[in-house]
């Protein structure tokens, strides 16, 4: 057939782009074992679980499904009329301009300390669009270190956009504290800036609630923030563990110990059930966590109209 010549270059092409990714990812993994700490690493044993076409073809399903829901969703919110009809800029009665730049100050100092400890690791280098930066930054990353800069653009720049995208994804800082893994860390300060940083985003997503006017929780909210989410996760996440070496939020294996662990060990195709599980905890976040500060709002405000 005149196609099968065509197909046979694509299939030939299509592996030796196969063959390329799988000696990049070994020599990654070998990398990342040679650290001081490989807690963190990616082990093979669990990695190759799979065959490595399935590692590809998950992320561009995955991937795929994501766009067309965000897309979708983006344009589902336009007809929604989603938020309150007040002014945009309109905030709550704990609003206060001065702590606003407070918290998103102490936010991005929190970004810097991790960052610094991240590169205090001697854990090697990694070439990044032609620049070279310490492997243990991928780990800036994660959900949790995302949230934040989220949580300080909210914040500085008055958007209720980002403040009602943090309350909707506050699941992560929660997860975060409650399966908080220790045993990759090397300075003595660490834990104590991650527990004094993770305490804190807990309490935020209240603020925001309580003071910014958010978005109502619609079917095209849902979407585009559960887009967002998974892009992060299969976009970013896993091809930066393929590249470093590193198991970053155990999106190429769940971790060796802990409830993850037990409850996905044992399946290699986790990682989509695990994103209905996330979405399921976003729905969760936006109903409880915006409602909470809407009946505190309600009360403040009550409070002081009675006052005056």
């Amino acid at each position: 057939m005149e196609f099968e010549p065509a197909l046979q270059a694509a299939q030939e092409a299509y592996l030796g782009f196969v063959e390329q990714v799988v000696e990049f990812v070994e020599g990654a993994l070998d990398h990342c074992h040679t650290a001081p700490v490989t807690t963190s690493c990616i082990r093979k044993d669990l990695l190759w679980q799979r065959p490595i076409h399935t590692h590809i073809a998950e992320m561009a399903v995955v991937n795929g499904i994501a766009v067309l829901a965000g897309i979708l969703g983006w344009a589902r919110m336009k007809r929604e009329r989603g938020w309150p009809q007040a002014d945009p800029k309109a905030r709550g009665p704990l609003t206060s301009r001065v702590v606003d730049v407070a918290i998103a100050v102490l936010l991005i100092y929190f970004f810097a300390v991790q960052c610094w400890f991240k590169a205090y690791r001697n854990d090697g280098f990694v070439h990044f669009f032609g620049f070279e930066v310490h492997r243990a930054l991928v780990w800036m990353v994660m959900p949790c270190h995302i949230w934040t800069l989220l949580a300080a653009w909210a914040l500085l720049f008055n958007s209720r956009l980002m403040a009602s995208l943090c309350v909707t994804l506050a699941w992560n800082t929660f997860l975060g504290s409650a399966f908080a893994d220790f045993t990759d860390q090397v300075h003595w300060g660490e834990a104590p800036a991650f527990i004094v940083h993770h305490a804190f985003i807990n309490v935020l997503p209240f603020y925001f609630a309580t003071s910014f006017q958010l978005h109502r929780f619609t079917v095209g909210w849902l979407c585009w923030t559960s887009s967002l989410m998974t892009l992060w996760n299969m976009a970013v996440h896993m091809p930066l563990s393929y590249y470093s070496g590193y198991n970053i939020n155990y999106h190429v294996h769940p971790p060796a110990h802990g409830l993850p662990n037990e409850v996905f060990g044992k399946d290699v195709n986790y990682k989509p059930k695990i994103i209905l599980v996330l979405v399921l905890l976003s729905t969760m976040s936006h109903i409880i966590i915006g409602g909470a500060g809407l009946a505190l709002r309600g009360l403040l405000e009550g409070k002081k109209k009675k006052e005056e």
